[in-house]
């Protein structure tokens, strides 16, 4: 009667899955509470799911006027319990507009991607301009290539200034 009810409820540890997940064995009785000698297998498939992966670290970064940082682990980060990091995407919506993003030392434009692995390998920096601008951001989504992708998120870069030299700009010499 629990089971034509559905009081049965089978609920697997969280996060995990397989085909077959478990299995159980169980015998039967009748109105009598007699048991058959026969033994019954119930087999158990749990479906994995595709969990979406989460932004976990996005701290941003501080630069010199000029200077070149590697963005690592410890400034961006996703995570998905289900997915290697070879397949955590970040796709560029916008630049950087005091600098320039590289990836392996080559600029990166709009619509270009890198992977966590990239960011892990310390394969991904900024490189500011050297201008007098205080700060700059660019701007990514992310995916698992499985889930649709996230909303625009920012990452955003303090310019330290730096004390430049003074130039002569012109001069007027009377002899």
């Amino acid at each position: 009667t629990e089971i034509l009810a559905g009081s049965l409820v089978y609920t697997p540890t969280n996060g995990e899955s397989g085909t077959p997940y478990t299995t159980i064995e169980f015998s039967v009785a009748d109105s009598s509470n007699e048991f058959s000698i026969t033994r019954n297998t119930l087999t158990i498939d749990v479906a994995a799911l595709n969990e979406q992966p989460v932004l976990t670290g996005n701290s941003g970064a501080v630069v010199a006027e000029g200077a070149q940082i590697t963005i690592d682990r410890s400034f961006l980060e996703l995570s998905d319990a289900d997915t290697p990091d070879s397949n955590l995407n970040y796709l560029i919506t916008r630049l950087p507009e005091n600098g320039l993003l590289l990836l392996d030392a080559a600029a990166l434009e709009i619509g270009q991607t890198f992977t966590q692995v990239d960011v892990d390998s310390g394969r991904l920096s900024y490189h500011h301009g050297g201008d007098e601008t205080r700060s700059d951001r660019w701007s990514f989504s992310f995916s698992d290539g499985s889930s649709p992708a996230s909303l625009s998120n920012d990452f955003l870069i303090d310019v330290t200034p730096v004390n430049d030299s003074p130039t002569l700009a012109a001069l007027n010499a009377i002899i």
